[in-house]
């Protein structure tokens, strides 16, 4: 999996988003992928709460609902 990949997923698939956050890990290896510890930490580091108001901000400009 990419980054690109994991992006295209998490705006193209709710569930998995929420997954993401709450456990990236298995999030991850559900989706085929065996995360090492740096993709782990890198992904525990995040501010999902931020990164979730940002795009909340772009949808409604306009007029889309994603995560």
């Amino acid at each position: 999996m990419t980054f690109e990949d994991l992006v295209h997923k998490v705006l193209h698939e709710p569930g998995f988003w929420n997954q993401l956050k709450s456990d990236p890990e298995k999030a991850l290896k559900s989706h085929g992928f065996q995360p090492t510890p740096a993709h782990l930490a890198a992904l525990k580091k995040l501010d999902y709460n931020s990164i979730q108001s940002v795009a909340q901000t772009f949808q409604r400009a306009q007029g889309k609902q994603i995560c």
